[in-house]
């Protein structure tokens, strides 16, 4: 059963990473094509800024989980390696379970924004009558939050099994 849940929440983040690949190239090209026509036609396409502003925001937030899967996160290496085997492995527990109580913390509060968003129908005003449900934005950040909470989760999982493993072998 964990190994199915582990798959499944590796293929959604690769998913999630492969869709936040193309948002850069989305949004680079948006942002070029903004600086282009402010620059050479004297053209401000504001709307053009304020879906970059959206797509950076789920660009970041749906990519968080994946940077966690292929290790391309920071880690407190610097100072796990500079504890003894043993204490290195229940300080990987430790770090696990900090980040999993964190984002908790952080999901708590992030859904009920979205959905308070939705109900007072928040809506950015920019310039020219855009007119931008903000609720889009804060989505990204309970999906990718969520997201990171499953997989740190399944790391946490993962790395006290390991410590229990290495404890019971050495009894």
């Amino acid at each position: 059963m964990f190994n199915r849940i582990q798959r499944l929440s590796q293929k959604i983040n690769e998913y999630a990473g492969i869709s936040s690949g193309i948002l850069v190239f989305l949004v680079s090209g948006t942002i070029v094509i903004y600086a282009f026509g402010r620059k050479f036609h004297d053209v401000v396409w504001f709307h053009l800024y304020y879906y970059t502003e959206f797509g950076m925001a789920w660009l970041i937030f749906i990519s968080l989980a994946y940077a966690l899967i292929v290790g391309a996160h920071v880690r407190v290496t610097f100072v796990q390696m500079r504890l003894p085997p043993r204490m290195r492995q229940w300080s990987n527990v430790l770090v696990h379970a900090v980040g999993v109580g964190l984002l908790g913390l952080f999901i708590l509060g992030a859904w009920p924004l979205i959905g308070e968003s939705i109900r007072l129908k928040e809506r950015m005003l920019a310039p020219m009558g855009i007119n931008i449900p903000m609720w889009i934005a804060k989505l990204s950040a309970g999906v990718g939050l969520t997201l990171l909470f499953i997989q740190f989760i399944i790391e946490l999982i993962q790395a006290l099994s390991e410590s229990l493993t290495k404890v019971t072998k050495k009894e």
